[in-house]
């Protein structure tokens, strides 16, 4: 037996034992923290919108992206390989959602790092408007990047 062979055995043992695990530990991770993360008196918190963003793009990945990579790996089960536009689809989606997944990481440590700051103006700035506006801006269409307002309004 090769060694690609061998490999390939491993990591289609590992999916097809630890894929389903995942996925369930995952979508019960996701639902109890978003159920922690829109309560009332955590809402109000701007941090809050990001991990609401977060858990929600981990669960739709969940199922758009880990769940056909299991059954294409694991049980030799690929949609996509019979269909080019789901291909296209699976792959796409799965890389936009770990973009935003990263996106509002980031989001999420600078206004954290806004609220701890020493300097009351800075910590002002520390809004959900701010992140919501953010968010938009890292979520929008690809092709008005790096555009003003009003040259893609036009």
């Amino acid at each position: 037996m090769s060694t690609a062979t061998l490999l390939y055995s491993i990591q289609q043992n590992i999916l097809r034992i630890g894929g389903p695990i995942l996925i369930t530990m995952g979508s019960i991770s996701c639902i109890l923290n978003l159920m922690v993360f829109t309560k009332d008196t955590l809402r109000k918190n701007p941090c809050t919108i990001c991990f609401v963003a977060i858990n929600t793009i981990n669960f739709l990945y969940f199922y758009l992206g880990l769940l056909f990579t299991t059954l294409a790996v694991g049980y030799n089960i690929d949609p996509s390989a019979s269909n080019i536009a789901f291909c296209r689809f699976r792959y796409y989606v799965a890389l936009i959602f770990a973009c935003w997944e990263s996106s509002c990481i980031i989001l999420a440590s600078i206004d954290r790092t806004l609220v701890t700051s020493p300097n009351a103006g800075t910590r002002k700035l520390s809004t959900r408007r701010l992140i919501a506006t953010k968010f938009e801006d890292a979520t929008g269409d690809p092709a008005e990047m790096g555009q003003t307002k009003a040259e893609s309004e036009q």
